[in-house]
C-alpha cells in the first residue's frame, strides 16, 4: 500500500492565498531502483541532490487526489541522499483551480522499503524567494502571477513540518 508511512504536511503558521514552501529531508539508500510518489494540492518541483527529478501540476479535486510515481534511480547515491520539494498552492478559486487545502505528501521507496516519507522528519520553510499572499492576477480566470527574488536566503529558516489531520486517501 502506498503512503503507508507518509502524512500530509505543510508549513505551519501560513494563511491566506498564493503559498509557496520548500520541504527537505535526508535519507539513506542502497544501490538499486528508487521511486518517488508525490501529490500536492496544486504544483510541485522535486529535486534530489539539487537535480530536478520531477514536477507536476494537478487538475484533480480536493476530495479525489491523484499522485505521480517517478523513477528517481538515476539521481540516487548509495548512502546519504537529500530530497527537496518546492510546493505551491493558489488557495483561491479560479477557472483553472478549485480551492483545496495547502498540502503535500510524498514517499521515496526502494524495493519494499520506504526510505523517506513526509511527516515529522521533514523540514519546511516558507522562505522560498517567491512572494506569498495577494499579488496581481494574470486574469480573474487564470489566477496569480508570481514574483521571485533570487537573492532570498532560506537556509536558516527550516523547521519541522506541520502534519495535517488529513488521511492520505490516494
Amino acid at each position: 500500500m502506498y503512503f503507508s508511512e507518509a502524512k500530509w504536511i505543510w508549513c505551519g503558521g501560513m494563511s491566506g492565498s498564493n503559498q509557496y514552501i520548500w520541504v527537505k529531508q535526508k535519507f539513506n539508500a542502497a544501490e538499486g531502483a528508487c521511486t518517488l510518489r508525490i501529490s500536492t494540492d496544486q504544483h510541485y518541483a522535486a529535486y534530489i541532490h539539487g537535480a530536478l527529478a520531477g514536477f507536476g501540476q494537478y487538475a484533480d479535486y480536493p476530495d479525489s487526489k491523484a499522485f505521480d510515481e517517478i523513477d528517481v534511480t538515476q539521481f540516487m547515491r548509495a548512502g546519504t541522499n537529500e530530497v527537496r520539494i518546492l510546493a505551491y498552492c493558489q488557495v483561491t478559486d479560479s477557472s483553472v483551480y478549485r480551492a483545496g487545502c495547502p498540502a503535500l505528501i510524498y514517499e521515496i521507496s526502494q524495493a519494499e522499503s520506504v526510505l523517506a516519507a513526509s511527516g515529522e522528519a521533514a523540514l519546511v520553510t516558507d522562505k522560498t524567494g517567491f512572494t506569498c499572499g495577494e499579488i496581481d492576477r494574470m486574469t480573474g480566470q487564470m489566477g496569480y502571477t508570481f514574483e521571485f527574488d533570487a537573492r532570498a536566503s532560506y537556509d536558516d529558516s527550516w523547521r519541522a513540518a506541520h502534519v495535517l489531520d488529513i488521511a492520505p486517501n490516494l
